[in-house]
């Protein structure tokens, strides 16, 4: 896996790195456009499912030639409701939907310390919380987090004049 440098490598991280490597997550799905909304209407997403935020790149600087990439994340972590309006099995499914966020924070923190591939990531500013009804009658957490990446932005000379 390259370093997060930009949405693509953002989203192949979390595709190939998280849901594709989960034993419990079995859907994905992007929220832009709508389009989490369209999937999950079709049978094409299966629960629980992560539903990705559009990235928010940020700088960090210590008024240093070392200006780094911070990436403000967020995600979802849903089950689709069985039925309407029944309390026991929202909260069964938000149980359930904790239990993977926290396995998310647990993965994220082992790819820093082991792997060091993706950028640094501290699980020291995180916030999750209890959601539901979204999407189609599903219920699960949400997630909102930041990293800063492991290679800065440079300024490389032979592109100026």
């Amino acid at each position: 896996m390259a370093q997060i440098k930009d949405r693509t490598t953002f989203v192949d991280f979390w595709k190939d790195e998280i849901v594709a490597k989960s034993v419990d997550i079995n859907g994905f799905v992007e929220y832009a456009n709508f389009e989490a909304y369209d999937a999950a209407k079709s049978p094409g997403l299966t629960s629980p499912a992560l539903v990705l935020f559009e990235p928010e790149f940020k700088t960090i600087d210590s008024r240093s030639d070392n200006v780094q990439r911070r990436v403000d994340f967020g995600f979802w972590i849903v089950k689709k409701a069985t039925k309407k309006n029944d309390r026991a099995e929202q909260k069964t499914l938000q149980n359930d939907c904790h239990e993977l966020v926290e396995q998310i924070i647990g993965r994220l923190g082992y790819l820093n310390e082991e792997k060091e591939f993706f950028g640094r990531y501290h699980a020291v500013d995180n916030n999750y919380s209890p959601i539901g009804p979204v999407l189609d009658n599903h219920f699960g957490y949400e997630f909102f987090g930041s990293f800063t990446t492991g290679s800065g932005i440079i300024h490389t000379p032979a592109k100026w004049t």
